[in-house]
């Protein structure tokens, strides 16, 4: 498991989602956390967690992933830059990292900070889904988008059925839009 956080004390999703696999932690899984702030992510330290984490600071560059093989992570969670230049860097180090039956999920792919700039995460997504034929999907009710390499292929029909049961909630609804920027 690999979450991504360039939280400077706002956001507490990325801790949330690694909190939720201390199942996994116990089972002998390790999980690697990349913060860019030295002062976040501290909460685990004194736990019987602690040496199962391996915690790394600074921004996500190439030197930070030198020993991780590729597809090697089960789950990535990206929370970090919001910019498009941020996400598209981010994601092109990430994705070859990903388990063909891992998941990888994006922070913040909503509507804030469209006409700014500041948001480019859904922008990004939706150029990488297109260009590339990557099945991604947005988690309904979220902020969260989402993408698993097996949806490609061994797994395409469970990507589908997924998408045409959100895309018939929301025809359902006049006020609901099935992606974030339609």
């Amino acid at each position: 498991m690999l979450p991504v956080a360039a939280c400077n004390g706002g956001g507490k999703l990325s801790g949330l989602y690694c909190a939720r696999d201390r199942k996994a932690l116990a089972r002998g899984r390790r999980l690697v956390t990349l913060d860019a702030y030295p002062d976040h992510g501290e909460a685990y330290l004194n736990t019987e967690y602690a040496a199962k984490i391996d915690r790394r600071v600074g921004y996500l560059t190439p030197d930070l992933l030198t020993n991780d093989p590729l597809q090697s992570y089960d789950f990535i969670f990206l929370d970090a830059g919001h910019r498009y230049a941020e996400v598209k860097h981010d994601t092109e180090l990430l994705l070859p990292l990903l388990s063909e039956g891992g998941y990888f999920l994006w922070h913040d792919y909503a509507n804030w900070g469209r006409f700014n700039k500041l948001n480019g995460v859904p922008e990004y997504l939706h150029e990488l889904s297109e260009g590339s034929g990557l099945p991604i999907a947005r988690i309904s009710g979220s902020g969260v988008a989402i993408h698993c390499p097996a949806w490609a292929s061994s797994k395409r029909a469970v990507y589908l059925a997924a998408l045409e049961d959100q895309n018939a909630a929301s025809a359902n609804d006049p006020w609901s839009v099935g992606s974030a920027r339609g």
